[in-house]
């Protein structure tokens, strides 16, 4: 999900990272069974931007991949219903 051959501080750019994962994240975004497992691998989605430095590129990358997840997240309306599951 992210590039060092870029530039996050580019605004076309970083405009190009926002409609790859905007992309990326409507083939789930609209299906509570994706989303569902999405949201559960979430960590390891972010973990190979968690030893970046403050920023850098894959700092700003993973700050607006979660920005955009939050955002989904908080459209699906009652979300705790898909992603706790039912004992």
């Amino acid at each position: 999900m992210t590039n060092d051959n870029f530039s996050m501080n580019d605004d076309n750019e970083r405009q190009e990272y926002q409609n790859l994962i905007k992309v990326w994240t409507s083939y789930f975004e609209h299906d509570q069974s994706k989303l569902h497992v999405m949201m559960i691998k979430i960590d390891a989605l972010l973990e190979p931007f968690m030893s970046a430095q403050t920023g850098s590129n894959q700092e700003k990358c993973r700050e607006l991949f979660v920005h955009h997840m939050i955002d989904i997240c908080f459209k699906q309306g009652k979300i705790s219903v898909h992603i706790v599951p039912h004992v």
